[in-house]
């Protein structure tokens, strides 16, 4: 009977050793991407303990003092794209600068210029698919700056 108690109390120590809690955080961040305020959460594992951080995040983002601003809830290690959308405009010129057609590509990225050029990258490449498919073989793709 001893050695079924020793095994039940040693079992419980090597359960409770198994389960360990994990932390994570959120930032709030503005459009240049400076830390405004630093959210923490406590969870089972990390996965949990970031999207309670997150939540607890965007919840100070919709009821707090940040209303009507331009700010974003980052989790810290995330490798998500990024909040910010740009696009930018494409267009399929001949040699005396006609436009034949145009390309609009939208994309998303941490900052506006990282979001621009992935923008740009994905116009040009639609641009280039078409010029290259439909046998413009002398035309130019370029980025229309307004």
């Amino acid at each position: 009977m001893k050695v079924f108690g020793l095994m039940i109390i040693l079992s419980f120590g090597i359960f409770a050793s198994n389960a360990q809690a994990d932390t994570c955080r959120a930032f709030l961040k503005n459009q240049q991407g400076y830390t405004i305020e630093t959210f923490y959460a406590n969870g089972y594992n990390r996965p949990d303990a970031c999207q309670l951080a997150s939540q607890i995040c965007h919840r100070a983002l919709r009821n707090g003092p940040y209303q009507g601003r331009y700010l974003r809830c980052e989790v810290e290690g995330s490798h998500n794209p990024g909040n910010i959308t740009r696009s930018c405009n494409v267009s399929l010129e001949d040699r005396y600068g006609r436009i034949v057609r145009g390309f609009s590509g939208h994309a998303r990225g941490r900052t506006h210029q990282e979001a621009y050029q992935n923008a740009c990258r994905t116009g040009l490449r639609d641009c280039h698919f078409f010029s290259n498919r439909y046998g413009y073989y002398n035309y130019t793709c370029r980025v229309r700056r307004y």
